[in-house]
């Protein structure tokens, strides 16, 4: 089942372009069995041309694939943050203690966790790497009740970083395709 949806955001985006982009990562926050590398990584490699320059490289990958994924996650992640910020607290204190949690833990970490750029700068931290579920990142700033307009922010900030480094990425990983299969074809 993973396989069939992994190949069927690669054939989103690579029949629909930047649009193709926006639909997969949003289906990707909100699907979250896609492995999120997927989407960045796909679009670089079917959008842009592994004969262009890196500088130009750059310019697209940044509004063909960076933008799209910005967007397209950060209005996903919108649901698993509000489900955590309005049902967090019910859930917790029903099933809490099958966690080894309590709600006055989750106000404890709130408290800790709201106090500054220093805590912004984590979360951008944990947005860019791609190893870091981005749907457990929505829903624990939806727990802590992280501010909205700080949360926006930072998952558009970091899904633009992530989507254009792993946008890239897949753009290189095209070049070296061709360059290998030039080099054996001769």
């Amino acid at each position: 089942m993973l396989g069939e949806l992994i190949l069927y955001t690669q054939s989103i985006v690579s029949r629909s372009g930047p649009l193709g982009v926006f639909l997969a990562a949003l289906l990707e926050e909100i699907v979250f069995f896609i492995p999120s590398p997927v989407v960045p990584m796909a679009a670089g490699f079917f959008l842009l041309s592994p004969n262009i320059q890196l500088t130009e490289a750059v310019a697209q990958a940044f509004l063909r694939i960076a933008l799209p994924v910005a967007l397209g996650l950060t209005i996903g992640s919108l649901l698993p943050y509000c489900i955590c910020y309005f049902g967090g607290r019910p859930a917790i204190e029903k099933w809490g203690r099958l966690i080894g949690s309590t709600w006055e833990n989750i106000e404890k970490t709130e408290q800790r966790f709201i106090r500054g750029h220093r805590d912004e700068l984590i979360l951008l931290g944990l947005r860019v790497l791609p190893v870091v579920p981005s749907v457990a990142i929505s829903s624990f700033c939806g727990f802590i009740r992280y501010p909205i307009y700080h949360f926006l922010a930072v998952t558009a900030l970091g899904a633009a970083i992530r989507g254009f480094l792993l946008g890239l990425a897949g753009w290189y990983a095209g070049t070296a395709y061709l360059k290998y299969a030039y080099a054996i074809a001769q």
